[in-house]
């Protein structure tokens, strides 16, 4: 039996995930959030802008859009230390997302 699943949120651990590549095929559209929200990926981002939040508290302005993608790229370098409880999308994972979007 092969199953095809939609949407399917993270919700087992990367080895169970990899384990079942041969009978799941999860597909995922463009940067859907069901399946890519996960305790790591949500603490990140909630430290990020709290990062942001401190910047311009700090700074009393507002940022351009430029220097706000450079603090969030200074955000993605840092080293959160996020617990090891990740959660992944079972099987073989194709992504589809439609052209000119």
């Amino acid at each position: 039996m092969k199953s095809i699943l939609f949407a399917t949120p993270a919700c087992i651990s990367q080895s169970e995930a990899l384990s079942c590549k041969s009978y799941i095929t999860s597909v995922v559209y463009n940067d859907d959030v069901v399946p890519t929200i996960s305790e790591k990926n949500f603490k990140r981002f909630a430290e990020t802008l709290e990062h942001i939040n401190g910047s311009i508290k700090a700074s009393g302005v507002l940022y351009t859009k430029s220097e706000a993608n450079t603090i969030i790229k200074d955000c993605a370098e840092f080293d959160f230390e996020a617990k090891n409880t990740d959660l992944f999308v079972p099987g073989q994972v194709i992504k589809v997302f439609r052209l000119n979007e």
